[in-house]
């Protein structure tokens, strides 16, 4: 069972852009996903997310110094699709 304080969960749901996709990622400390940096990607004319990774990893750095642990990605989606697209399938394959 996945636990999460409840400002994180507010910030996924509640707080992320409906007009495009973003992403981004999670951190946990003692078992609790405590921690929730959005990114925004670079623009694209097209609505597909593409991280900011150097940002990504850096913000990973620091939450390590401070005993946050990395758990996960997450990204949005503008038609709220349940499935991977096919961009999402070939962007893990590669």
């Amino acid at each position: 069972m996945l636990k999460i304080c409840e400002s994180v969960y507010n910030t996924l749901l509640f707080t992320l852009p409906t007009d495009r996709e973003c992403g981004g990622i999670l951190g946990m400390e003692n078992g609790i996903v405590t921690s929730c940096t959005v990114d925004y990607g670079f623009f694209s004319t097209t609505a597909a997310y593409y991280p900011n990774i150097s940002e990504i990893n850096a913000v990973i750095n620091r939450w390590r110094q401070n005993g946050i642990i990395f758990c996960g990605f997450f990204h949005t989606h503008l038609t709220n699709d349940a499935t991977l697209s096919k961009q999402d399938r070939d962007y893990i394959t590669n």
